[in-house]
Order: structure tokens, then C-alpha cells, then sequence
């Protein structure tokens, strides 16, 4: 038995099948009715299903995420392998140097009162107050990204408790393998930092500290033998605001957009990722996975709002105990923090988007995650179905076919699939008022390539929460052997 289920591709990817007429197996006497009903079939769902069936076989003959699955790996042995404590102290020796060098010709940071910035005085004290809870503070530190950073060559190397330090044209965290004679290094290449935005970051002995970031940071990711290495990863982070030019993450209008690509032998795999923030804390985020400039799937999540409560994401704790998914689940919704999203849409090779609405993501994660742990111990339909009715309250969701103009209304409803009791996309097209699970109908090369795409997606995803995982740790590791310990 599968205990690892991607319940929300399993619910798209569970749109296909063919085969429309219940085959039966041959009796030995069978019954014959002399005068059977007619079996009345919806032209719109074989229609539907047989264009969806080319849309599963394009997919599984194009997806195949090893460039990806190897970049998730490679981050994860680095972040698990970068020593918390040399790190750290990389952090104070930054520190230090940003504050000594505070009146040289190219200052690392500058001392200004809020005051002085004119018309920008309001929205910087406006961002102070929202990111870090001061209130009319007098004056912040202002440290300027590119130039205390941008140059610095870190490597770091097993049982070492102090990184090497070298200058470069780039920010480099280097990893040297020595036991192996390898190497890993993240390559991170700052622009003008001078047209970027000024964010609030942290609190220093009370008082605020900003950082003015670069517009574009570009991102290089190599592996290999020392002295040989290979490209696994290619990208670029931007961050910007049309808005202001002092912004706080919490309650300012601004845009961040990631795009990374892997590529291995001549097979490249990109992702984009655009999110945007709107002062009174809405949020909106696309992303597209393409593979050789061919986009395979792709969802769109407009208005998330209406955050939690701390006291709720205390309660949402429970979540870290249902498994390494769940736990990276919680992470990103403490993140994000949006109890709604008022529409989501995944569109599939380009042709069969599932547009849906959530009233209460955390109350869908949770009956998710019990139902994940109820195939543990082999639960009844009746009590999988409890949990069923409870993502049906919480997500609601309409399938359209973009190539048939087809449409139909969609709901999960509880099968036994496997040995083991599930929900699973039913569908009810125009003229239809029931709606039938399409999964139970699928031809034999349908459950095939079904199969072969929920594999395909399984390894990477729980890889990527692993690595989440990993750099939440290292990343509070780090804080509590830096200065910023207790802050």
C-alpha cells in the first residue's frame, strides 16, 4: 500500500480515462432482460474523456523530473552540510564590518534620520511600524546589500569551525567536500543596488536595520569533482515595488519573481514563480513548470487573504505531526497566511484547467493529513468519507476543457482504490444529475500513464519538503550562533 498520496494531483490527474461503458465479467447463466433500458451516455463526457486521454499520454511521455529531483537533491546536501556555527560567525564578522566601515568612501551601511528622507519619511515609518512594531523611531541603519556582501567568497569544508574567505565578483557560498573531492557552490550575482527596494529586515540593540537590495540577484548552482564543475541550476530573484521605495513584507505593495531552470543532457526543466503583495495584505502567486519551453502544468491562486490568527497556527501545530509533507504544508502556510483563496486555477498541458475556490485552506490540509493517517490503519469508507465531505465543504471547483469547449461541475466522492478507501474527482456535465467518478472507468493504458505521472511528481515533492525542512533548521541554526540569536 502507497502511504505517500499527492492528494491534490491525484484529484486533477484523476480527470481521464476513456473507456465511458462498465465492462462486465461473463456469468455463467446470465440473467437477459427482455427489455433492457437503454444506456443513455452524454456525448460531452466521452467527448471530454477522449481528449483528456491525449492530454494524460502527452504528459506522461513528457514528464520526466530527474534535472529537477537532482537540483532538490544537491540543495538539500548543502544546506544540511553548511556548519551553523561558521556560518554564524560569518554573520558577526559581516556585522562588524558593515558598522567600522560606515563613513569609508563606499559605505557598507549609513546612519539616517527619518527626518531627512522627505517625501519618503511617511511610507519608511509606515514599513518600520508594519515589519518590525516600532513606532516613531528617530533614526535606522541602512545597510547597503551589494556592497557588504556582493563581493564575498565563503568556502566552507567539513569539521572546519571557521569558513575561508576570499573576494569575488559575486556572492559565493562554497561547499568543499574533501573526503569525496567535491564540490558545491551557490553563486549569487548581485546588479546595481541602487534601483532596488529598501526593506525593514530586523531590530539591532532596539534599533531598526534596512537593507537595500539589488533590483535582480542572479542564481548559479555547480556540483562536481574540485576543479570540474557542472551546472544544475540557472536563475534569477527579483524583487520590486511600483509603490514605494521603503517597503515592509507585511504591509507594503510589492512583487517578487523567481525563475530557475535544470538542465541534464540536452533536457531543461524551468519554473517561474511570480508573487505579489498588496498593502492590506492580499497576495497572488503564479507558477508554471515547463519542460523544453513546453508548459505541463501551471496554477494560478488570486486573493489570498484573511491571515490566521498566532493562537490558530498554534492549533495548526498538529499538521507537523502527520508527516514531512504536512510539516512543510504548515511552514508555507505560516508563510503566506491566507485562510482563503478566492480563486485558484491549475491548468494541465496547456488544455484542462481546474478553476476552484478554498474558504479554509488549513481545515483542508488537516482533513487531508487524517486522511492520510487513517490508510495507516485501514479505515472504513465511513470514516475516509467524514473527511471527503470535509474538503467538499472547504473547496469547490469546475473542470473546463479548453480544446472542446467542454465544461463540467466538479466534487470528491469516497472509492475504494487499491486496497484502501480514497476521495476521487466525480464529475456532472450538462444534462447529467449525478455526478460519476470518472477513475473506476479508465482504461488499462489510462491507469498506466495515470500511474506513471503520480511517480513521476511522488520523489521530487517529497524530496522539496525535505528540503524545506532542512532549511528551516540550518536557518534558525544559523540565528542562534550569529548575533541575531534572541533578536
Amino acid at each position: 500500500m502507497k502511504y505517500f498520496k499527492l492528494w491534490m494531483l491525484t484529484a486533477i490527474f484523476s480527470l481521464c480515462g476513456a473507456n465511458m461503458l462498465t465492462s462486465c465479467a461473463e456469468e455463467d447463466n446470465p440473467v437477459v432482460d427482455p427489455d433492457p433500458e437503454p444506456v443513455v451516455v452524454n456525448p460531452q463526457r466521452v467527448e471530454f474523456q477522449q481528449q483528456f486521454t491525449n492530454d494524460l499520454n502527452a504528459v506522461k511521455e513528457a514528464v520526466n523530473l530527474d534535472p529537477t529531483l537532482k537540483a532538490i537533491q544537491i540543495l538539500t546536501s548543502f544546506t544540511d552540510n553548511l556548519d551553523a556555527e561558521a556560518f554564524g560567525a560569518q554573520i558577526n564578522d559581516i556585522m562588524t564590518q558593515i558598522l567600522s566601515n560606515m563613513y569609508a568612501e563606499q559605505p557598507t551601511c549609513q546612519l539616517l534620520n527619518f527626518a531627512d528622507l522627505g517625501d519618503l519619511e511617511d511610507e519608511a515609518l509606515d514599513a518600520v511600524n508594519t515589519q518590525l512594531g516600532i513606532e516613531n523611531p528617530v533614526s535606522f541603519l541602512l545597510v547597503n546589500a551589494y556592497n557588504s556582501i556582493g563581493t564575498r567568497h565563503m568556502t566552507f569544508k567539513p569539521g572546519s569551525p571557521v569558513a575561508e574567505i576570499t573576494v569575488d565578483d559575486a556572492l559565493v557560498l562554497e561547499y568543499q567536500d574533501t573526503e569525496q573531492g567535491e564540490t558545491t557552490e551557490v553563486r549569487l550575482e548581485f546588479s546595481d543596488a541602487s534601483d532596488g527596494v529598501i526593506i525593514f529586515a530586523a531590530k539591532l540593540l532596539g534599533s531598526p536595520v534596512a537593507v537595500q537590495l539589488p533590483e535582480k540577484i542572479g542564481v548559479t548552482i555547480t556540483t562536481g569533482k574540485t576543479g570540474e564543475p557542472r551546472e544544475v541550476l540557472k536563475g534569477f530573484l527579483m524583487l520590486s515595488s511600483m509603490s514605494s521605495k521603503y517597503i515592509s513584507f507585511k504591509g507594503s505593495d510589492w512583487d517578487a519573481t523567481l525563475e530557475l531552470a535544470a538542465s541534464v543532457a540536452g533536457r531543461t526543466e524551468q519554473i517561474d514563480v511570480v508573487v505579489t503583495h498588496a498593502a492590506e495584505g492580499e497576495m497572488n502567486l503564479a507558477a508554471n513548470l515547463a519542460i523544453n519551453d513546453q508548459s505541463l502544468l501551471s496554477i494560478a491562486a488570486l486573493g489570498v487573504r484573511d491571515p490566521y490568527t498566532a493562537e490558530e497556527m498554534e492549533q495548526l501545530k498538529e499538521l507537523r505531526e502527520m508527516g514531512a509533507l504536512y510539516s512543510a504544508a504548515y511552514d508555507l502556510l505560516k508563510a503566506f497566511n491566507g485562510r482563503s483563496i478566492q480563486d485558484i486555477m491549475l491548468t494541465i498541458n496547456g488544455n484542462v484547467s481546474i478553476d476552484c475556490n478554498i474558504n479554509d485552506v488549513a481545515e483542508g490540509l488537516l482533513a487531508l493529513g487524517n486522511i492520510h493517517q487513517l490508510h495507516k490503519v485501514g479505515a472504513t469508507k465511513e470514516e475516509v468519507d467524514v473527511f471527503t465531505q470535509k474538503l467538499n465543504e472547504v473547496v469547490k471547483f469546475k473542470v473546463y476543457q479548453f480544446n472542446t469547449a467542454i465544461a463540467a461541475e466538479g466534487k470528491l466522492l469516497t472509492i475504494l482504490k487499491e486496497g484502501e478507501y480514497q476521495p476521487a474527482v466525480a464529475l456532472r456535465f450538462e444534462g447529467e444529475t449525478e455526478y460519476q467518478t470518472i477513475y473506476e472507468n479508465m482504461s488499462e493504458q489510462d491507469l498506466q500513464n495515470y500511474n506513471a505521472i503520480i511517480d513521476s511528481f511522488k520523489e521530487p515533492v517529497a524530496e522539496f519538503a525535505k528540503l524545506f525542512r532542512a532549511f528551516r533548521v540550518k536557518a534558525k541554526a544559523i540565528k542562534d550562533a550569529s548575533i541575531f540569536n534572541g533578536i
